[in-house]
């Protein structure tokens, strides 16, 4: 495992960046790591706090100097400004949109930084609204490594949310609170406590990939999807010039991969029909033809007569059209055979294109609906769409 040499303490604050300080010096009383930088996320109201009070007003500087402590790289432009739904610097995030654009913004933050492997996060959600701690917390739960860390921090009660609060000073301060009784900081206790972490990305880190492509939103819909994949729906629209799909509200092109087309068509068709199902193994007795399917498909699409008796010039015209590719031509009608069907690999061939190209359209909870899948290796593929959910459009 790499050992990072740079360590970030990132956070979300509100209108109390006290947290920052309240932080850092916790991480500094129990030993962890000393941040190199420091990178909040926040509102513009929050951002404005952040900039009068640990800049202009120098706490940052003078907690580093009372306990002499280096000061991590940290100005204005580390105050990171959720944007709303029209991209605009946020106030106040409120509307469902707004939440939307808040949840995009930390959980793509978080995963620019845990890409660089030489950089430990320290995500801080002391501070904030409830919805930032949440998802910059969640954030974590996707992306975190065994190095990263996830803290909050607690105060003691006279002191916590005081404005005039921001650590425990070593000689005594007197500050006041809100029914004007005097305090000392230098007796405050400040407590940082750590949550365990254990990340999507330690358990399975191929699904990190799908935040670099789709939003928040669009995962987590996907994930309900296909909890309930009742309420999933397939449209197959048969267009020689532009073959396509309509899953749920997306719509996927198939340009010049009309045998990947062919390949979710037969699927479909064959779940609508009650037939159980195609075999890996070509031939299987009493069990449907996966390789005759996808020829029957690709004739609807091309428009062209289907001849289970003369299969060899079946090939040769989808080829001819450019709806079968050589290669795959090559497998179904070789020189020394008039005609044979698919192997096991070159079905596995067949399913993994289809995946590659439905992963750049839609996250893996989705995908997994579309590409078939089996129970067991001696079972059959099948997709996961209901049969009563698929329509299939002939496009003149």
């Amino acid at each position: 495992m790499t050992t990072p040499n740079k360590t970030i303490l990132l956070a979300v604050t509100g209108a109390t960046p006290q947290v920052i300080t309240e932080t850092l010096y916790g991480i500094h009383k129990q030993g962890l790591e000393w941040p190199d930088a420091i990178e909040i996320i926040t509102t513009s109201v929050g951002k404005e706090q952040a900039r009068l009070n640990l800049l202009t007003d120098r706490k940052l500087l003078a907690l580093c100097e009372e306990y002499q402590l280096p000061v991590p790289e940290f100005d204005e432009n580390s105050i990171k400004v959720i944007p709303d739904a029209d991209g605009q610097e946020v106030a106040d995030a409120r509307t469902l949109e707004d939440q939307e654009a808040l949840a995009d913004f930390i959980v793509k933050v978080v995963a620019e930084h845990t890409k660089d492997a030489n950089t430990r996060i320290h995500a801080s959600i002391a501070g904030g609204r409830k919805t930032m701690t949440f998802f910059l917390g969640y954030a974590m739960s996707i992306f975190g490594r065994e190095f990263d860390r996830l803290s909050h921090v607690l105060v003691s009660e006279q002191f916590e949310s005081n404005s005039q609060f921001y650590y425990p000073t070593l000689n005594p301060k007197t500050i006041t609170n809100r029914d004007n009784i005097t305090l000392d900081c230098s007796k405050a206790e400040v407590m940082l406590a750590e949550i365990p972490l254990i990340s999507q990305r330690m358990i399975d880190p191929k699904m990190v990939n799908d935040f670099d492509k789709f939003t928040y939103n669009d995962i987590v819909n996907a994930i309900q999807l296909s909890n309930r994949p009742e309420q999933v729906t397939l449209k197959l629209i048969y267009s020689k010039e532009l073959p396509r799909i309509i899953f749920g509200n997306v719509e996927i092109a198939f340009k010049n991969r009309k045998a990947d087309f062919a390949m979710l068509a037969a699927f479909a068709r064959n779940k609508t029909k009650n037939e159980g199902g195609f075999y890996r193994q070509s031939g299987r007795k009493n069990s449907p033809s996966f390789t005759l399917a996808l020829l029957q498909e690709l004739c609807t699409l091309e428009q062209q007569n289907y001849n289970e008796d003369n299969l060899k010039d079946v090939v040769d015209a989808l080829a001819f059209c450019g709806a079968l590719d050589s290669k795959t031509a090559a497998v179904l009608s070789p020189q020394r055979k008039p005609f044979e069907e698919f192997s096991e690999d070159n079905f596995s061939d067949k399913r993994t294109n289809l995946q590659k190209l439905l992963n750049k359209a839609l996250p893996k909870a989705a995908v997994n609906l579309l590409v078939p899948q089996t129970q067991g290796q001696n079972n059959p593929y099948q997709i996961k769409v209901p049969a009563a959910n698929i329509q299939f459009i002939r496009e003149e």
